[in-house]
């Protein structure tokens, strides 16, 4: 049940009404729980909400899988269209999990309507409502662009959630989400659903190295083909494989054809057909020099084939992913590593990652 708040907003009037909400919901099944393990502050950009979703569910499909096991405070956020000077509308509702034993598991929400920027300008507005001393997380739902990134979004975050592959241009927005990263010292982490999709997809690209037979062709990889997937995760997979495998970046295009050097000094060609959506299946090619290529087959039934080897093949949807991000505020140091090559490429940098073949292998 929601309830609207009249403006101005006052946190404590909110904070009165979440209490009342809270108890209305878990009536009958005994006090709901009091404490929430964080904050989420979703934020819609203009226009995001009906922009297409190559990839994954809506905002709200996703939050529905905390529901019941995570308790929190959620923050939703949405460009108003009245202007920046628009005064805010606050909502205030709750929702608990309907099963008996599970009731006291809720969530509070709170869904502001801004007038600008709802991540930046908007931030003395919904600040005062984050529950303290616990992590906050910092979700932009929907298409996005590296200019919604530039409004101190790690102020107030513990750790920023984007989806590259909702971006229109993946590479300016990796570039974008790694100087943010950078600005705040690497305090903030900052975490892609379109880089945790593609983690089966790096697992089972390790799995075709792993015969002590197959090690000495990472040094004698000519090309990569994959088909399938979005651009970003696509991008994300190669810039992944060149810092596992000490490549330097040398040419990306928009044709989904890039360039690397490996460690030897040899070219690497990397090209990306036919896009779609990660979790229908993908093809992955290596060609290798003077021996015989490589080649992965995962299937949208979820098996993963490697010659006649067969193994697990599942993409999370955005719920799945969205859950693993907020159970945990810490930076995965291999995102950081592919972001890193991703804003020197962008720069016209091109930097080597570290030359280690083993650690490919060894952390998908």
């Amino acid at each position: 049940m929601a309830a609207p708040v009249a403006r101005p907003l006052d946190p404590r009037r909110i904070e009165a009404e979440i209490v009342r909400v809270r108890e209305r919901e878990a009536s009958g099944f005994g006090g709901g729980a009091k404490a929430n393990l964080f904050n989420l502050v979703v934020a819609i950009p203009a226009g995001a909400a009906g922009a297409a979703n190559p990839s994954g569910s809506l905002p709200d499909d996703a939050l529905d899988m905390l529901l019941g096991r995570r308790p929190a405070r959620i923050i939703r956020l949405a460009a108003g269209t009245s202007g920046p000077a628009a005064p805010a509308v606050a909502t205030v509702s709750g929702r608990c999990f309907p099963g008996t034993l599970e009731r006291g598991v809720c969530l509070e929400e709170i869904d502001l309507a801004m007038g600008g920027d709802p991540l930046g300008d908007g931030a003395g507005t919904w600040a005062p409502l984050l529950v303290r001393d616990i992590p906050t997380f910092a979700w932009i739902a929907g298409a996005w662009t590296p200019a919604d990134l530039q409004r101190d979004a790690g102020v107030h975050a513990d750790k920023l959630i984007v989806d590259g592959s909702r971006a229109a241009d993946p590479l300016a927005a990796f570039s974008a989400l790694y100087r943010v990263r950078e600005a705040t010292r690497r305090r903030l982490a900052v975490a892609d659903l379109a880089w945790s999709r593609t983690l089966p997809l790096r697992v089972q690209a390790a799995r075709a190295f792993d015969p002590p037979e197959a090690r000495d062709a990472l040094d004698r990889i000519a090309s990569v083909r994959l088909t399938g997937a979005t651009e970003a995760e696509a991008m994300l997979f190669f810039f992944w494989l060149a810092t596992r495998l000490g490549w330097r970046a040398s040419v990306a295009t928009r044709a989904g054809v890039g360039r690397f050097v490996d460690a030897g000094g040899g070219a690497v060609d990397t090209v990306h057909e036919g896009p779609s959506p990660l979790g229908r299946g993908v093809h992955l090619s290596f060609t290798l020099r003077a021996a015989a290529g490589i080649g992965v087959a995962c299937s949208e039934d979820g098996c993963a084939a490697i010659g006649e080897d067969r193994g697990p093949w599942r993409v999370l949807d955005d719920g799945g992913l969205l859950l693993a991000e907020v159970d945990s505020p810490r930076q995965d140091p291999l995102l950081a590593e592919t972001l890193a090559m991703a804003a020197g490429l962008a720069a016209g940098l091109v930097e080597p990652g570290p030359d280690a073949g083993e650690r490919y292998v060894r952390h998908a």
